[in-house]
């Protein structure tokens, strides 16, 4: 009985965690069509969840794109976009 109660506890809290992943990127995929071209790492690793070491990582590996600005690494909104739908997938 515990071990099927267990279960079904866990099934139900991969739903709910999934289901709000989903509304917090549709959200943040909404607020990146707005305007912005670029982003910093410090919004990137706020929209995506990611730390600002795993995204220089991603794109020193070439997983994304990036720009300087001065010595300032940006990302392009549309990388931002990619990695949103790949972090989506990964759920």
């Amino acid at each position: 009985m515990n071990e099927m109660m267990t279960k079904l506890l866990n099934a139900m809290k991969s739903e709910i965690i999934n289901e709000i992943m989903e509304k917090v990127i549709n959200h943040f995929e909404g607020l990146i069509a707005n305007n912005k071209e670029f982003y910093t790492l410090k919004e990137v690793s706020h929209i995506t969840g990611l730390t600002e070491r795993q995204i220089k990582n991603r794109y020193r590996n070439g997983t994304i794109k990036h720009i300087y600005d001065g010595r300032t690494p940006l990302i392009p909104s549309i990388e931002l976009e990619k990695l949103l739908n790949k972090l989506k997938k990964q759920m």
